[in-house]
């Protein structure tokens, strides 16, 4: 039996060193690879059958070379083989291959839990022509795609065709829910995971081997800085699983007031499309004593009449604040001014919450340990440095691709963190983010240098470090949010003010920190429940 690493890249030479690089961290690991690009996909029969959906702006996607090149790799594979498929920027720790050995043993695949509820991103059709509408589906947990394991045999090898079938049916994976007449989810916020809703489906009808997760923690994400960092240092290419729960510290009684008032920051920009149901999911959600601070930010659609009639119909104790198209830090600042909870909680304009006392829940690490400033249910990280970046000397009107002076390792986020720890990092990420109003106040708020927005959370969790010796980190909630949901990508990608706004911002950060930015590296894993 081998194990073979399958990986496709067609986004440009980036792509292509990335699939270059995890080859060789693989092969010297005794793993096969099988490196394709487009030009292998357009060889294959189901490519030349099947143009039409192959374009890449079709209105449906083409995520069925996964199956193709999985298909394709078994033809030179004996029975008994086995496979991963996993996207280029997927660093695999050795162990993982030992890990999945003992987990999927015979099974004909073994696919990886996420936390994405189906019916908010999946289309009624979708369950509808796969005889799948009903609530274990629409209900349930989506898995992930840009992982998956599978043993070639004449099972997978059916799965897999299945998989592709569907793949290739407008009715099912089009962006038009028109075709069975029934309506989408009150919660539907656009198919933003096709290939992952067909295999979800699949595998609850089939009952296919799922892992809870795991797995995640023999995973890095961060190609680009692995890949750096070994060139310059030679260090291994993986972080050790074992350093991933470095410090668990035990269980100890709460402390603090769980009923505390909190003031939930909401940022509006351009969402008339959606903010409705990020509303409403507050109201639905949300316990306790809370006020809900809404910042409309120079908005040209109709959001403000969104917003006040979403409201108009709640209990909701609100505050309607506007500015004039500030972007993120500043908006943040003028909303949390107005604030008079004890703690804030910034909330985006495409985020969807999920979870039953969600903000009681993310309060908890806050009074089960005294030195915490902030938490996130997002993803809590660690920074690197990069001195030799050639973005220190570019001017900050760079608008092509995100600079690399200050690179994200060793990441805690929902896919691999267990529900009861709270992963303390040096840095978090903004939304949803929870601040005790007091230390906000002693480092005055968010810094507008960083304006209009990006580096200016990272910045205020080193503050807090370096000035009240907090710590800030993850305690994860069920929650929506896509980046393709987001104002500040275009197409899924991020706008070119963004790039330029990220450059400079950047720049400003590492040389406030370049100092202690290794110093300030932290994995401690703290017990919450």
């Amino acid at each position: 039996m081998t194990w073979n690493l399958v990986t496709f890249a067609y986004g440009g030479k980036l792509f292509k060193r990335y699939q270059k690089f995890i080859s060789d961290t693989v092969e010297k690991q005794g793993v096969n690879t099988f490196r394709y690009g487009l030009t292998d996909l357009k060889k294959t029969k189901t490519y030349k059958e099947n143009k039409d959906y192959f374009i890449e702006d079709n209105k449906y996607g083409w995520c069925g070379w996964k199956p193709v090149l999985i298909l394709e790799a078994m033809k030179s594979l004996e029975e008994g083989d086995k496979i991963v498929l996993c996207d280029t920027e997927d660093v695999l720790h050795p162990d993982l291959f030992k890990y999945v050995d003992s987990t999927m043993e015979d099974d004909p695949c073994l696919l990886v839990i996420g936390n994405t509820i189906q019916k908010t991103v999946v289309k009624r059709d979708c369950f509808v022509y796969m005889d799948c509408d009903e609530d274990a589906y629409w209900s349930s947990r989506q898995l992930e795609a840009g992982i998956t394991f599978w043993r070639v045999c004449d099972e997978s090898k059916v799965i897999l065709e299945e998989w592709l079938k569907w793949c290739l049916d407008e009715r099912v994976n089009g962006e038009d829910s028109s075709f069975s007449g029934k309506d989408n989810f009150p919660e539907f916020a656009g198919f933003s995971s096709k290939d992952q809703a067909i295999l979800t489906n699949m595998a609850i009808r089939d009952g296919l081997s799922v892992d809870d997760g795991t797995i995640r923690n023999f995973i890095e994400c961060n190609a680009d800085y692995w890949y750096e960092r070994y060139l310059s240092t030679g260090a291994p290419v993986y972080r050790p699983v074992d350093n991933y729960m470095v410090e668990i510290l035990d269980e100890c009684p709460y402390s603090g007031n769980l009923n505390s008032k909190h003031s939930l920051i909401l940022t509006v920009h351009n969402k008339d499309w959606m903010i409705d149901k990020v509303i409403e999911s507050i109201n639905e959600f949300t316990v306790g004593e809370y006020e809900l601070i809404v910042v409309i930010d120079g908005c040209t659609d109709n959001s403000e009449e969104v917003i006040m009639k979403s409201l108009e119909s709640t209990d909701i104790d609100y505050t309607i604040v506007h500015t004039p198209d500030v972007f993120e830090t500043k908006a943040n600042n003028a909303g949390i001014k107005k604030a008079t909870g004890d703690f804030v909680i910034i909330i985006q304009d495409d985020m969807v919450i999920q979870e039953g006392g969600w903000n009681r829940r993310m309060q908890k690490p806050f009074i089960k340990y005294d030195d915490v400033f902030a938490v996130t249910a997002r993803t809590a990280h660690n920074f690197v440095g990069n001195p030799h970046s050639l973005h220190l000397g570019m001017e900050e009107n760079l608008d092509t691709c995100w600079c690399d002076i200050i690179q994200s390792c060793d990441e805690a986020d929902v896919s691999n963190t267990p529900r009861d720890t709270f992963a303390v990092r040096a840095t978090v990420n903004r939304g949803p983010l929870m601040i005790n109003l007091k230390d906000l106040k002693k480092l005055k708020y968010f810094d507008e240098a960083y304006s209009p927005q990006d580096m200016d959370d990272h910045d205020l969790m080193f503050r807090a470090h370096k000035e009240l010796g907090k710590v800030c980190g993850l305690y994860s909630i069920n929650m929506q949010s896509e980046n393709e949901w987001g104002g500040t990508r275009v197409d899924g990608k991020p706008a070119s003010w963004l790039l330029k706004s990220h450059h400079k911002n950047s720049k400003i950060f590492y040389e406030r920190n370049k100092d202690i930015l290794e110093d300030r590296k932290i994995i401690v894993n703290r017990k919450v429940s």
